[in-house]
This record gives C-alpha cells, structure tokens and sequence, in this order.
C-alpha cells in the first residue's frame, strides 16, 4: 500500500512540473496560479498540421521586462510601484483571456464562403460541412446549423465587406499599373503622356481611366457560378441567371461609393474606350493598327488580375479542400493580432501610470519593439498608440495594397536590370501605402520614426 502510494504521489508530481510556466498569469495573491492556456484550450500544444496555437502573454514575465527595461533606463520603478504594476498586468490579461475565449467560441460561427467566391471556394449556394468539424459538432454544416443567426450575419457582412476591398484595392493597384507600365507597348511617348496627365487630374474618375478594369471579380464570380451550376445538373438555369443578375445589382458601386465604370460583361476592347476618348480629345487618336495589340494588352491584364483575386481571396477565406484548417490558420491569425493589439495597449496604460521620465524610457523601448515588427504591423501598431488608428477598412486595404505594390516595384526594377535592395523596396512602397492614409495618420508613423529609424520599414517621405 505504502508503495502504491508513493508511486501515486511521484505520477502527481511530475504532473504539476508538466505543466508550462509560460501560460500562466499570476493573480495578486502570488500562492494562487491561473493557467490560463488550459481553460482557453489552446495552451503551447500544437494543433492539427503543426500550426502552434496563440499564446497569452504572462504578467510575470511582462512585469520583469518592464523592470528591467526601466532599470537599464536608469528609472527604476520605486517600491511603491511595484504592487500596482503587477496587479495591472494580472487584471489586463484575465481581460484578454476573456476576450480570446470568446473568439475562440465564435470560431465555429463562421459561415462559408460568399457566393460565386472564385475557383478554390467553396460551392457558390454553400454545402454540407466538412467531416473535421470542431468538437462542439461533427461537421461544419452542423456547426453552421447551431450558430446564432445574428452572430452568423454579421459575421457573413465584415466577410463580404473585407472581400469587397480586397477586390477594389487590388482592382485599382492593377489598374494604376496598366496606366502606369503598359500603355507604352500600344502607344507612342505623347499618347502615353497625354493618358498619365488625363488620369492624374482626374479626381472624380469622370474619364473613367481609374475604372478600366472594374468588375473583373464580377466575370470571374459569374464564370465560377456557372461552372459550378454545370457541375451540378440539378441546378436551374433560371436560377442562375437570376443570381448573375443579383450579383450585378449588389454591385452597382465601389467601396467609395463611385458608380462603376464598366459593365459586368465588359470585353477587352470595350475597356479602351476610355483610353480611345481621351486620345481623340487630345487630337491624338488611337491608330487602328494599333487596336489589336491593345486588346491583346488589355486581355493579358484582365488575366492577371483574375489570377491574384483568385490567389488572395481564396488563401483569406481558407476555402477549397483543407477550409477547416484555413479557417482555423485564420482564427488564430486573428487571436494573435488580437493579442498583440492588447499588449500594445497595455504598455501605453502602463506608461500612463508611471512617472514622466519612467514613461519616456518605457516609450521609447516599446517603439522600438514596435518599429521591428513586419511594415503593416508596424503602420497599425504606432498609428494606434498615437490615437490615430486604423480604421478595419484601412487595415484590410493597406495590408492587399502593401504585398501588390511590393511586388509591383520589385518586377518593375527588376526588368529594368536594377540592383535594388530590400530595404529600399520596402521604403518606396511604404510612401505608396501612406498615400492611402489620413494626414494625420501619417504624421503619427512619421513621428514613431524617430525611436527606431534604423529598424522601421519604411521611413516616409
């Protein structure tokens, strides 16, 4: 018996050293620990295909490396200091955990994709769930039956309305790259000039060159939908060009509520005509020898832009076969955003608290964290500690605008044979991103500069 119980005791033991002291958060009381990870599920466990699950900060771990960054400062923090610090910590990350938690829960109230979501989705009219559903069901399409209807529209409209900037800002980046790189292959040097000038004056868009290639996702929406209703005979046909016809008319506007220039079945050489008008207004038309080549340079961008809306939607909405786990790659994308959002704001309360000169060793230090972050992340973390943050359009926008314009310079440099560096890539394509923002927003990413220049992206204008 005495054995059987030592033996019991050691099983106990090895039980509790197991557990890792990184997830956990420590209440005021220092004898009582919370973990945190295991009641959020997630813990330091990976999960299905490897991806590691979000980790919550700890508060002891943040509090000495407040202290420590404060000592070395040389503003150390007084004694009197200490317990409310740490009692801050405690309370702002039970906070988050609860926070976490609940998007953890809402995780499963992820309706599918949009209809007529490019080729990759999922069926445009949705479809059974998938047979790795989450533990709360057997399959997705149950999970979808037992979400709360609010919390599934509402969820199904920021998808939607993530989806439509996603398409315009990547529509108008290709458009301006038309205008910019590839009228030269169809016309002559003063044509060129005549097109650039015409489009940089125009700020309404009443010439219609900033919307050569709108509703391109719309074709490749309705082509998805009818390949997909193909597949399916039971499909009626009526139906789907009722649903071509919805499509349409819940497209009849940009994001910025500009009238879209070209209709749904526009064809390349219908989408010159603005380029055409512009020309014989400036008494230098178009030549009609010239004509096929500008279709065929049309058509060649038509194609690229349906490849990166296909790319990018379907690698945001996780959809296609492996969707659960994209979903789940995403939510937690989404909780470790969420995190470091939280954490960022936790500093600034913090510096609040402290003395002036204690706030100003704790502010630069957290800058420069900040500045070493990827561009996109450092763009939204400073505007936000700065009071000037980022809108969920903004963000969604300048994180599409920021991969294409990278990727545009690059090539253009690159068939140009220049010898260009990362780091000068990186800051030409930060002064593109911050023509999209408010002054004021770029002021503040101008000013954060100065903590870190060396470890920022960018570096502004």
């Amino acid at each position: 018996m005495k054995n059987l119980m030592k033996k019991l005791m050691f099983v106990i033991a090895v039980a509790i050293l197991a557990v890792p002291r990184a997830g956990l958060v420590y209440a005021q009381d220092e004898s009582i620990d919370v973990n945190l990870q295991n009641i959020l599920g997630g813990g330091n466990q990976q999960g299905r295909g490897g991806n590691r699950a979000p980790v919550l900060p700890d508060s002891k771990e943040m509090f000495a490396e407040i202290e420590n960054t404060l000592k070395k400062g040389k503003t150390p923090l007084e004694k009197d200091q200490i317990k409310p610090l740490k009692s801050l910590l405690d309370l702002e990350i039970v906070t988050l955990a609860d926070k976490i938690q609940l998007l953890r829960n809402n995780n499963g109230n992820n309706p599918g994709n949009a209809p007529g979501f490019p080729e990759g989705g999922n069926p445009p009219q949705g479809g059974p769930g998938g047979r790795g559903g989450g533990r709360g069901g057997r399959g997705g399409g149950e999970r979808e039956q037992q979400a709360n209807p609010q919390t599934q529209q509402q969820t199904q409209q920021q998808q939607q309305s993530a989806q439509a900037l996603t398409v315009d800002t990547l529509t108008t980046l290709s458009n301006d790259e038309l205008i910019e790189t590839k009228l030269p292959l169809f016309l002559s040097p003063e044509q060129v000039a005549l097109v650039k000038k015409a489009k940089a004056d125009d700020k309404n868009n009443s010439t219609c060159l900033g919307g050569l290639l709108d509703r391109v996702f719309n074709q490749l929406q309705n082509r998805n939908n009818q390949n997909f209703n193909n597949q399916n005979q039971n499909q009626n046909q009526n139906q789907n060009r009722g649903n071509q016809a919805n499509n349409n008319n819940n497209s009849a506007n940009r994001p910025n509520g500009q009238k879209y220039c070209m209709a749904a079945d526009a064809t390349a050489a219908q989408r010159l005509e603005p380029i055409r008008k512009v020309l014989a207004n400036g008494k230098l038309p178009l030549a009609a020898d010239k004509e096929p080549l500008a279709e065929v340079v049309m058509t060649a961008q038509i194609g690229t832009l349906e490849q990166k809306l296909r790319t990018t939607l379907t690698q945001n909405q996780g959809g296609g076969r492996g969707g659960n786990n994209n979903n789940n790659n995403n939510n937690n994308n989404k909780i470790q955003q969420t995190i470091q959002t939280t954490k960022d704001a936790m500093y600034k309360k913090i510096e609040a608290s402290l003395k002036p000169e204690q706030a100003a060793t704790l502010k630069t230090w957290h800058y420069t964290q900040m500045l070493g972050r990827s561009p996109v992340e450092t763009l939204i973390a400073v505007n936000a500690m700065q009071d000037t943050p980022l809108s969920e359009e903004q963000i969604t926008k300048v994180s599409v605008a920021w991969t294409e314009i990278h990727t545009q310079i690059y090539n253009a440099a690159k068939a140009a044979n220049k010898n260009v560096s990362t780091k000068d890539v990186d800051k030409a394509t930060m002064n593109k991103v911050l023509e999209m923002l408010e002054p004021t927003q770029v002021a503040s990413y101008q000013l954060a500069i100065k903590y870190g220049p060396e470890a920022a992206a960018g570096g502004g204008k």
